[in-house]
């Protein structure tokens, strides 16, 4: 599946990090954001984090990032892992808006 993907036009679209198909999240938006979307690339490699910019008319673009760490125990290279991506787009980006479930 590509990093984005839609059921047609007008439609929701999903955004996935799903390294190898077997763990990862999404990111859903709706059909009235979608279409100023475009996915990010990979923020890390075992698919606790996804992103896309967004860039609507009138605004400056911002980055929607959904996140998820398991609870613990987890591995602790995992919050390392989740830390530094979110460090190096916060240097990037002016607006980032970060939601998920980082228990």
């Amino acid at each position: 599946m590509p990093l984005a993907w839609a059921s047609g036009p007008g439609a929701a679209r999903v955004f996935h990090n799903c390294p190898g198909g077997a763990n990862g999240l999404a990111l859903v938006l709706g059909p009235r954001l979608s279409p100023f979307a475009t996915p990010l690339p990979p923020l890390d490699a075992h698919g606790l984090l996804v992103a896309c910019k967004v860039a609507l008319p009138l605004s400056p673009p911002f980055v929607l990032v959904s996140g998820y760490c398991p609870p613990p125990p987890f591995r602790e290279d995992y919050r390392g892992a989740i830390s530094r991506a979110l460090e190096l787009l916060l240097r990037q980006w002016v607006h980032v808006l970060i939601g998920g479930d980082f228990n």
